[in-house]
């Protein structure tokens, strides 16, 4: 089964599609593999009554509103930032880095950066 996104379409409805019609596939074929769902969750604490204080301070002050300045500047930050952590915590050997320039992507949110990557991969095309 092969599957196109058509250009007009939001992803996230055409996302939800693929999954109903995969899983469908599933309850009739036992070899198929069930998906795993990676959409978001309910959180089972309430958060901390510190963070929540910092919360509501934060939000009374006057400038705290609106989109935050989003720049090539701050983008460049943002990924050397995540690579250099990355390398930090995680490599032990400086043969083998993470360069901000050449292996991190930012994306909006975790979903969106997930799919895009696939769809790049894949080339816009879904196949069960």
């Amino acid at each position: 089964m092969i599957i196109q996104q058509k250009q007009e379409e939001d992803i996230f409805v055409c996302i939800e599609q693929w999954c109903r019609e995969y899983q469908n596939k599933v309850i009739k074929n036992s070899k198929q593999l069930p998906l795993i769902d990676l959409s978001v969750g309910n959180p089972d604490l309430p958060p901390n009554e510190i963070w929540k204080k910092k919360l509501c301070s934060a939000i009374q002050q006057q400038d705290m509103h609106g989109y935050a300045d989003f720049t090539p500047e701050i983008n460049q930050k943002l990924r050397a930032s995540f690579s250099d952590y990355f390398n930090r915590r995680f490599i032990s050997d400086d043969r083998y880095t993470i360069e901000a320039e050449k292996h991190v992507i930012d994306f909006a949110g975790s979903k969106e950066g997930i799919f895009l990557v696939y769809f790049a991969y894949f080339r816009q095309v879904i196949r069960f």
